[in-house]
């Protein structure tokens, strides 16, 4: 009699454990589709920084209007969750937007003119991590920094892939590579993009029901092994 209530135990912890698998698989399968979604073309807002040219200083100025934009960015839009909402708030301060580009412009000691247009632009294919977008037309906000013919630097805006993690523990400013995709602090600590991503799954409430599961099977087999 002991043995077969045992065997009903390992039976029913089984099943348990199996259950909380499939449900596993299942929050996957629901992850990769809404992260789909949320980088489907239409979803998206793009930053485009021109340089004036390829000449060295003008390359470290695109990067230090780029910081300067993301740093504006990202009180501009907040925790928006609507691209709408996004593209409303991007236009009405499309000229504080410019002012600050302006600004670093001015303070680094060149008079180039700095020109923002919001509209749609082409890009071409891209990877961000785990996400890569296709060749084509996107919304965006472009930088056109004075003659606007050197290299150029390119994100995503909305969803914010280069505002996730805009500011280190530190308060360091992130510096973001535009060839790997990743960001990097002055002190060499990188973060890959999709981190943030990540860190949204764990909070759902699946994942912390799966994760109450695997605890209770574990209590289980504790409990068999006695």
């Amino acid at each position: 009699m002991q043995n077969k209530s045992f065997k009903s135990r390992c039976i029913v912890c089984l099943m348990f454990i199996l259950g909380g698998f499939l449900v596993g698989l299942a929050i996957l399968a629901t992850y990769n589709l809404s992260t789909d979604t949320a980088f489907a073309k239409q979803n998206l807002i793009r930053l485009h920084v021109i340089a004036n040219s390829n000449l060295p200083k003008d390359q470290n100025l695109k990067l230090d209007v780029r910081d300067a934009i993301l740093c504006e960015t990202k009180s501009i839009l907040g925790d928006v969750q609507n691209k709408e909402l996004a593209q409303e708030l991007l236009t009405a301060n499309q000229d504080k937007i410019q002012e600050v580009a302006q600004a670093v412009v001015y303070n680094q000691g060149f008079g180039y003119p700095v020109n923002v247009k919001i509209g749609h632009f082409p890009f071409p294919q891209r990877s961000y991590g785990d996400i890569s977008l296709p060749e084509g037309y996107y919304d965006a906000i472009r930088i056109e920094i004075g003659e606007a013919v050197g290299d150029n630097w390119w994100c995503v805006l909305f969803p914010p892939l280069c505002l996730a993690d805009l500011e280190g523990a530190d308060g360091d400013l992130i510096k973001i590579d535009e060839e790997t995709s990743q960001t990097t602090t002055e002190k060499g600590v990188s973060l890959v993009f999709k981190s943030k991503l990540w860190d949204h799954v764990s909070e759902m409430e699946y994942v912390q029901k799966m994760q109450q599961w695997w605890k209770a099977s574990a209590a289980s087999f504790t409990y068999l092994a006695e």
